[in-house]
């Protein structure tokens, strides 16, 4: 769910905004600039509530982060973006396939040299049917499911 989100949010920005974005698997919004942007998922038995925070303006972001748009884009702007990526992140849940290949485009992961805990690293190369980010290593392929990797350095 977090990269069908991601996808949505990805289309709403650039409809809305004109701003191209990728994303960083498995729930980060960024631009050359930096991270704008941050999807997070949670699920129980019976629900599944999904949220996005992006930044629309910051004047002067901390290292790292960034705003969409170099000035304030007004009151409503935050509202039309969250109806837009909404309406369409229901659209893609209704669609028999999680468009794979359109997130691997979007994805900045892969082809970046990644590292995850404890002590793994190794080349993003491909994200697997199930969403997992598919890792060559020196090992061998592995694919993960988790949250935490880093970019060891950043394609973008």
């Amino acid at each position: 769910m977090p990269l069908m989100i991601g996808l949505a949010v990805r289309d709403a920005v650039s409809e809305i905004f004109g701003v191209e974005t990728g994303l960083k698997w498995p729930n980060d919004l960024v631009t050359v600039w930096g991270k704008v942007g941050g999807i997070l998922v949670e699920a129980d038995s019976e629900v599944v509530v999904c949220g996005c925070g992006v930044n629309l303006w910051w004047l002067e972001p901390p290292e790292g982060a960034a705003g969409l748009v170099p000035e304030d884009p007004g009151p409503d702007a935050a509202r039309s973006l969250a109806e837009s990526w909404a309406g369409r992140a229901l659209l893609r849940f209704e669609s028999p396939d999680w468009e794979r290949d359109e997130y691997r485009q979007a994805c900045v992961t892969v082809g970046s040299e990644v590292a995850w805990d404890p002590g793994g690293t190794g080349l993003a190369v491909d994200v697997a049917a199930d969403g997992g980010l598919v890792v060559e290593t020196v090992s061998g392929r592995v694919t993960l499911h988790s949250g935490e990797v880093r970019l060891a350095r950043p394609r973008r």
